[in-house]
């Protein structure tokens, strides 16, 4: 039946975050795994960014919630994992840009860290 509720738990959702089951809306958005900014791995483990800027052992839900904090749209998948690194699961999908390609923040202009 319909209503009954279901027999496993439910991941945790962020109050502010949606979590998505049709990700054909989200297709456009910037894939983010924690590892990219995992400063206990290197660049051949998944890291992308400097490990100066990184932080160790990120999850995806501090991804979500550091992305709202700048004002910008996500959605957290926390079914989701990267290939290199599937024992952090989760993924974030961030829009940076509308659908001209306008950056949505001015402070972020680019998906690329300088």
């Amino acid at each position: 039946m319909e209503d009954d509720p279901p027999d496993f738990d439910l991941p945790e959702v962020l109050p502010f975050t949606k979590i998505a089951t049709d990700d054909s809306a989200y297709k456009t958005w910037v894939f983010l795994y924690p590892v990219y900014f995992d400063s206990t791995k290197s660049h051949q483990e998944g890291r992308r960014v400097v490990r100066e800027l990184a932080v160790p052992n990120p999850l995806a839900k501090d991804l979500a919630e550091s992305i709202k904090i700048l004002g910008l749209s996500c959605v957290f998948e926390p079914h989701k994992t990267h290939p290199r690194n599937w024992g952090n699961p989760g993924r974030v999908r961030v829009q940076l840009f509308n659908e001209q390609k306008i950056p949505l923040n001015n402070n972020i202009p680019t998906r690329n860290v300088d």
